[in-house]
């Protein structure tokens, strides 16, 4: 999600006269922004918390705030909070002017809560990960007071997958209150869109439509010619239909992930699916010619 909407504040001329954008635009149904003055991207891998980051700008930013105003307006821009993010101490009441400047922009920041831990790791930074966490609100305030500015930052579904300790559900349920305050919350995949991304993610094809289609005839038939035996539900056409929509994975398969596996706390649901499924088709291909 982060690198779309990367290129579509960056490119969207590119995106406007590119044929294979054309399904990108259909969806979005024409709408693209016309200017957008500039970008920011922040993740655990840019700047590390104890480190910092040397820049090409020869500058050496050294927080989620430094990293920000470089991006967003380059050194002079970053000249405004460079005493904060030295001092590794939160630019009280600055953030606002710097969007204004830089607006129209877009950040993002993913895997916020990973840095967080990090940070509260290293020796003597513990203060670095609540002065990222109170500048959090700093931004989102920020953000909200400022015409043209957008903001989208993406949180684990759970601690586990961050770091299985208190510390790392601390930090989760801090920033999840700073982000909810004004947010938008989204689910970047929907359950009836995860079969979609494991089938991209693991298969190069899988084949016509018209396969999956007799292969659902075939499901089809079977479960009406065995309906006391079966759910009513796998009796009707809109089951066969699932079953298409589900090829080569069984619906029953998904719907046990989805509503048993997803509830258990542990279970990383799209990541946890691809993981799972992956090794049951990869012990499947491997075990092909021995039986």
């Amino acid at each position: 999600m982060d690198s779309s909407l990367w290129h579509l504040a960056k490119h969207p001329d590119v995106i406007r006269r590119s044929p294979a954008c054309a399904e990108l635009r259909a969806k979005l149904g024409g709408l693209l922004p016309d200017r957008v003055k500039s970008a920011a991207v922040f993740t655990n891998q840019i700047c590390n918390p104890t480190q910092g980051r040397k820049t090409p700008e020869g500058v050496h930013t050294r927080t989620l705030w430094g990293e920000l105003a470089l991006q967003l307006g380059g050194v002079e821009l970053y000249r405004t909070i460079e005493e904060n993010d030295q001092r590794r101490t939160n630019p009280v009441g600055l953030f606002t002017d710097v969007l204004r400047q830089a607006a129209p922009c877009l950040i993002l920041l993913d895997e916020m809560a990973d840095y967080c831990v990090v940070a509260s790791g290293e020796p003597g930074a513990t203060a670095l990960a609540d002065q990222t966490i109170s500048f959090i609100q700093e931004l989102t305030d920020a953000v909200n007071n400022t015409p043209g500015a957008a903001l989208v930052a993406t949180l684990p579904a759970s601690a586990q997958e961050v770091a299985s300790s208190e510390k790392g559900q601390e930090i989760l349920d801090r920033l999840e209150r700073r982000f909810g305050r004004m947010s938008a919350d989204i689910k970047p995949v929907a359950d009836e869109e995860v079969v979609e991304v494991v089938r991209r993610r693991l298969f190069e094809s899988v084949g016509d439509r018209d396969k999956h289609e007799r292969v659902a005839d075939a499901y089809l038939k079977m479960y009406q010619a065995h309906k006391n035996e079966v759910p009513a539900e796998a009796t009707r056409g809109t089951y066969r239909d699932r079953i298409v929509a589900a090829y080569p994975f069984h619906p029953a398969l998904i719907e046990a992930l989805s509503l048993r596996w997803a509830s258990h706390g542990d279970f990383q649901w799209t990541r946890g699916v691809l993981r799972m499924l992956a090794s049951v088709v990869g012990d499947l291909w491997h075990r092909r010619n021995t039986e």
